[in-house]
């Protein structure tokens, strides 16, 4: 089912951003070239999963909700691309980067779209099934 495939994308997200927050605790800005290249690899996998969602999840959203909620998903994708760019030019000059802030975003905006959105899609295709 597609929407499981999003799910899991979520889980490799949740991880990469794990994985920053890891590395900048331990290491400090002393690797900046390496924690640069993790937030190129997020930002390349973020925008890949969200080119998924408008494919799979925005033609479902249309369908049984209403295009203000592909809006507002689409509007939390660009606050996340945004603030992961934020958080890489903070870490590129020396600043402390606002992962902590990323990473909340990030797990809130997937909490919703799993508890809710995918939640209430699988519902609704599971009920067309049986029919």
């Amino acid at each position: 089912m597609p929407l499981v495939e999003l799910e899991n994308d979520h889980n490799a997200i949740r991880q990469e951003v794990d994985l920053l927050r890891a590395a900048t605790k331990q290491v400090g800005f002393g690797t900046k070239r390496n924690l640069l290249g993790q937030f190129d690899h997020l930002e390349r996998a973020f925008t890949q999963h969200c080119i998924k969602e408008e494919h799979v999840l925005f033609p479902l959203l249309h369908r049984y909700l209403d295009a203000r909620v592909c809006e507002e998903v689409g509007l939390e994708h660009e606050e996340i691309r945004l603030l992961i760019r934020r958080a890489a030019n903070q870490i590129s000059h020396n600043e402390k980067g606002s992962i902590p802030e990323l990473n909340l975003l990030l797990r809130k905006h997937f909490s919703k779209e799993e508890n809710v959105l995918f939640w209430y899609l699988s519902l609704r295709l599971s009920s067309e099934r049986q029919r």
